[in-house]
Order: C-alpha cells, then sequence, then structure tokens
C-alpha cells in the first residue's frame, strides 16, 4: 500500500489536521498503529518549498521542516530524499528502494 501521508505527520503539523488534544495521546496512538516499512521525506530548501506551498509563512514553513528533518533522523525507515533533483532521479530512487522489499 502507498499513501502520500501516514499518522506521524499528525505530530510534526497537529493543525495541518486541526487537531487540538493532548500530544500525549497523539503520540500513543501513532505507536500503536501498524508502522510503515518504509517512509520517504521529500526534502527541499524553504525558498522552493514556500514556491510550492505559499499557504504558509517561512518561519512555519522552517519549523516544519526541522521537525520533519528531526523525526528523520530518530527512524531508520525513513529516507529522505532531495526533492530539488529531476523527477526520474526520485522516482529511480524510490523504485530501487521499494522493489527489494517488494520481492519478498
Amino acid at each position: 500500500m502507498l499513501f502520500d501521508r501516514y499518522h506521524a505527520d499528525l505530530l510534526i503539523d497537529p493543525k495541518r489536521y486541526r487537531y487540538g488534544g493532548p500530544m500525549w495521546l497523539a503520540r500513543m496512538a501513532s505507536a500503536a498503529m501498524p508502522q510503515p516499512d518504509m517512509v520517504f521525506y521529500l526534502d527541499a530548501p524553504t525558498e522552493i518549498l514556500l514556491e510550492r506551498k505559499q499557504e504558509i509563512d517561512r518561519e512555519s514553513m522552517e519549523q516544519l521542516r526541522k521537525d520533519y528533518l528531526e523525526l528523520c533522523s530518530r527512524d531508520d525507515s525513513i529516507t529522505i530524499l532531495d526533492a530539488t533533483q529531476p523527477l526520474d532521479e526520485v522516482t529511480h530512487i524510490i523504485l530501487g528502494k521499494i522493489k527489494p522489499l517488494l520481492s519478498k
């Protein structure tokens, strides 16, 4: 199964999901959910991200990016990819990582 988001997004950006509950509950729920085998985080410099997502201010974008990179550093299942690369290159990298998993 492929998804463009997963439950850890709530831990990074509760505002997006309109979550106003306690973060300890969100962390507990996330830990209890099935974890993905593989996650890809498409990263780019703040300036490029702001061009793509104009509804968010620079400070918020920088904080979100920092928080996502911190999450990536704590989870070996997350691969950080440079989203400034051509789409073909990013796709090639992702497919190269997914194929061995699919052959299991």
